[in-house]
């Protein structure tokens, strides 16, 4: 069995990334505030650009299984004096072969212990959209505990979807 390797995304990885982000937003548009649509017309550069440039305000983890680029993670802090102690995770996803092996949990894991480094950083929020059943279970037994509701927080068409928003608490000690 390959192991799999969590590391920061370069903007070598571009195309790669580009090319499993776009499955992610076209497979499960419910479950991310991006679409398609607008992402597949962003210049290749623009994204290699971006993924060249990430910093402690925003990084991409990828997950990788010989090789191949399987699993994505992003994780984001706003850099204002009053709301840089709280942090968020965005872009989850694994590509459906790698499901049920462990590689959710190993994104998070990575993700969350770069943001444990940051100073001054107090918690993780995430959003997962209401009825993705097993996102949620993975968020929950990580310690992800349920904040709220967000109704209609996505629109497709004409369907909206809900989402709950979470939170990790990185303070020793502290339980929500």
């Amino acid at each position: 069995m390959v192991q799999p390797a969590v590391r920061l995304l370069s903007a070598e990885d571009a195309a790669a990334y580009r090319r499993v982000r776009l499955q992610a937003l076209r497979e499960h548009p419910e479950a991310f505030g991006s679409s398609a649509e607008d992402f597949a017309v962003q210049p290749l550069g623009d994204v290699a650009d971006r993924l060249g440039s990430q910093s402690e305000r925003f990084s991409i983890f990828g997950a990788f299984v010989g090789g191949e680029l399987v699993g994505l993670v992003g994780f984001g802090r706003d850099g204002g004096l009053k709301v840089r102690h709280r942090g968020g995770i965005y872009q989850m996803y694994v590509t459906p072969e790698q499901r049920g092996k462990g590689l959710g949990w190993l994104l998070l894991e990575y993700a969350v212990s770069h943001a444990r480094q940051l100073s001054g950083l107090e918690e993780i929020n995430l959003a997962v959209t209401v009825g993705n059943d097993s996102a949620r279970r993975l968020y929950e037994r990580f310690g992800f505990l349920f904040s709220h509701r967000e109704p209609r927080y996505i629109k497709i068409d004409d369907r909206y979807y809900d989402i709950d928003w979470m939170v990790l608490s990185l303070q020793k000690g502290e339980t929500k």
